[in-house]
């Protein structure tokens, strides 16, 4: 004799219509992270290569701990160096590092270079964490673009400090601001930073970069608006 089937009761009806419904959301949601459409990338306020030179730009997330978000006028550019001396220490690396750091610390900088390439970090109208004067008014912080320079092993440094010259001569012109505003990171927190300009004796070596292509740049601008 056949058995009779048993009849799925109202209930168990409900659960699994549910998970259905369940299983086909979720299947979107994942289908729409893997396939949808990107985040829209904020605008660099820098080109993507000065005087033949790559810039990156690729912002640490706004309102980050290290990314407050508040805007100023650029009176310094402010010059650093990593003291990272790792031969893995190149500018796309602390890029990657201020990435992974931004939500725990606020310590954040606009530029880094090495012997080939820029990464930009930080729009050039706010504010940074890296002068070691907090938000003094006036300060290196509060109306500073800081300019991190690699001394990973292996790298050029002359090659980076002359990479470096170039970034600073296009902001004193894109800012309209003279020579007198290049300033070491020891000016604004005592700091002996940038240390192996500071050590042998490079400073006025690199004012000297920065006057030259500062001049080219004057002069090619110049031609270009005739």
């Amino acid at each position: 004799m056949a058995r009779k089937k048993k009849k799925m009761s109202a209930g168990a009806m409900l659960w699994l219509a549910f998970g259905a419904v369940l299983a086909v959301t979720l299947s979107a949601c994942v289908l729409y992270a893997v396939f949808g459409p990107d985040t829209p990338q904020e605008q660099s306020d820098t080109p993507d290569s000065i005087a033949g030179l790559a810039v990156h730009t690729d912002y640490i997330p706004q309102d980050s701990p290290a990314r407050p978000g508040k805007t100023r006028t650029v009176r310094y550019i402010v010059i650093h160096e990593t003291d990272n001396t790792g031969a893995h220490a190149t500018a796309e690396a602390h890029n990657e590092y201020l990435h992974e750091n931004c939500w725990k610390e606020q310590k954040s900088w606009h530029y880094t270079v090495d012997d080939t390439e820029i990464w930009h970090h930080l729009p050039d109208n706010e504010v940074g964490y890296h002068a070691g004067d907090r938000m003094t008014p006036g300060g290196g912080n509060q109306c500073g673009i800081g300019i991190e320079l690699c001394v990973n092993e292996g790298g050029n440094f002359d090659h980076t400090m002359r990479n470096a010259a170039q970034l600073t001569a296009y902001l004193l012109l894109k800012y309209d601001l003279t020579l007198d505003a290049v300033r070491q990171h020891r000016d604004f927190s005592g700091k002996n930073c940038p240390r192996t300009i500071i050590s042998q004796n490079k400073w006025n070596d690199f004012l000297n970069m920065v006057q030259g292509a500062y001049d080219a740049l004057s002069l090619q601008n110049a031609q270009q608006s005739e």
